[in-house]
């Protein structure tokens, strides 16, 4: 995730691939599903959080990145329905011994909408905790604005669709616009996914967006290809 202004990597989302010893890159479309029915959905979770926290501490601990840095994990509806998953991600923040502010949860309008007891306490729980959480791909599900209001996220992640034909269709710098306004007025800050090209990051940072994500500004890479682009990011030290 970059900030539009400056152009400075703020954060990355933790993306799970599966690189099957037949099969080649599984992507999580056909695994996640297959994981949901067998029942460990919990458990790749956990995976992922641990794995995610983890390598956010080795790039805190290179200086590589700071407090101000995040790192976003994608969680599932059934985790809101386990009240362990509260504890796990204490666990994992405190044996980090990271700032909860680094990570941020990712949950689809899907998962929100539904408004049980139960969700609203584990958001809830999970926002006195410190972590963030954000609403992914937004415009696609079935939240209104009106609700967005009384939900305990950050941010909202405004889904790619909603890019796509800028540049092409006049009506759309209105609709980003409106969309934009609107987040805002529920007292949320928007994160616009899909931008793709440099007249898109450019029209998005003359409304006042603050932060995108997108091939634009670079695709899916390793741990170690990205730990060399924040490495390069880093304020030039001066000599001693």
């Amino acid at each position: 995730m970059v900030e539009l202004a400056t152009g400075r990597v703020e954060g990355v989302e933790a993306l799970l691939r599966w690189d099957h010893p037949v099969r080649g890159r599984v992507m999580p479309d056909e695994f996640i599903p297959v994981a949901e029915d067998a029942g460990l959905i919990s458990e790749l979770g956990g995976w992922v959080l641990r794995t995610a926290v983890g390598q956010l501490l080795q790039w805190r601990n290179a200086a590589l990145v700071g407090d101000d840095f995040s790192m976003r994990i994608n969680i599932s509806p059934s985790d809101l329905q386990r009240l362990e998953f509260i504890e796990e991600v204490r666990d994992v923040l405190n044996g980090a011994g990271i700032s909860p502010e680094m990570l941020v949860l990712e949950l689809t309008e899907g998962a929100i909408v539904r408004g049980n007891e139960l969700d609203r306490y584990s958001l809830n729980s999970l926002r006195k905790l410190g972590v963030g959480l954000e609403i992914d791909d937004f415009g696609t599900g079935y939240s209104s604005i009106s609700y967005l209001r009384r939900l305990p996220v950050d941010k909202v992640k405004v889904d790619r669709s909603l890019l796509k034909d800028l540049g092409t269709d006049p009506a759309q710098p209105a609709l980003i616009a409106a969309i934009l306004q609107l987040i805002r007025a529920c007292g949320l800050e928007a994160v616009w996914e899909g931008v793709e090209t440099a007249e898109q990051a450019e029209h998005l940072r003359n409304i006042g967006c603050v932060s995108a994500q997108g091939y634009f500004f670079g695709r899916p890479s390793p741990a170690e290809e990205l730990a060399g682009l924040l490495d390069r990011q880093r304020p030039a030290q001066e000599p001693g």
